[in-house]
């Protein structure tokens, strides 16, 4: 699924600050946000997000109920003044999905797999394996990396040198390379006339402007770090 809130960098009162979105009965997975953080990691399990980006990948699955499921703005107000729905779920009631351990192995259904394992410092419950792609012109980190893993938010190739290895690893071979400051760069237009590295100030200004959800030009196609979940 693909959650959006008000577009913000990654602090509070941005983005799904703004609009927390919560689920009833069935948590979900996070896969990707713009920005990660000592809550909110590759694989965590909740059933509320409430993180300054303003657009997150997440998986869920529905097992064991059926019927009405709710989802809503976590702000009270809000939720009252409409910002809410619901699933309505078919099937057998008391069914569940038996590839479960296929897809994650630490999956469990009683009380023989209850219990938890601290993590190392940044790390996460998913392994995850960056890598980047190439998008379709005019689409955003988050939809190229949808079925890879979602969006890795971080920093971007800031000088020729490191754009010749996304370069590499895309296949793409362009006939000019030059510096952008735009959002979506690093990018390439189509045909490899032109390819772009990010011109955006020093690692530290950009880390947090690595914005997953930018559109590029309808003529571009943007490079992208995907998890590689």
């Amino acid at each position: 699924w693909s959650i959006r809130g008000p577009p913000g960098r990654a602090n509070d009162n941005h983005g799904l600050s703004i609009h927390p979105f919560h689920m009833h009965v069935n948590p979900f997975q996070v896969v990707s946000l713009e920005s990660w953080n000592d809550f909110y990691r590759a694989g965590d399990w909740h059933d509320t997000l409430l993180h300054g980006s303003g657009h997150a990948l997440v998986k869920t699955q529905t097992n064991t109920f059926t019927g009405h499921a709710i989802f809503h703005c976590h702000l009270l107000d809000h939720e009252d003044m409409g910002m809410m729905g619901y699933f309505d779920i078919k099937g057998r009631e008391g069914s569940y999905w038996k590839d479960a351990k296929k897809v994650d192995p630490t999956c469990y259904r009683d009380q023989s797999g209850v219990g938890f394992t601290y993590l190392k410092k940044g790390g996460g419950l998913l392994e995850v394996q960056p890598r980047w792609v190439t998008g379709a012109p005019g689409e955003n980190c988050h939809i190229a990396c949808g079925d890879l893993g979602g969006c890795a938010a971080g920093l971007r190739p800031s000088t020729r040198h490191e754009l010749d290895a996304v370069l590499r690893q895309t296949g793409i071979s362009c006939s000019n390379i030059t510096a952008s400051a735009a959002l979506h760069a690093p990018s390439v237009v189509q045909g490899g006339a032109c390819c772009f590295f990010s011109g955006h100030g020093t690692a530290a200004d950009f880390e947090e402007e690595y914005h997953c959800g930018v559109d590029p030009p309808a003529d571009a196609s943007r490079f992208c770090q995907c998890q590689g979940i």
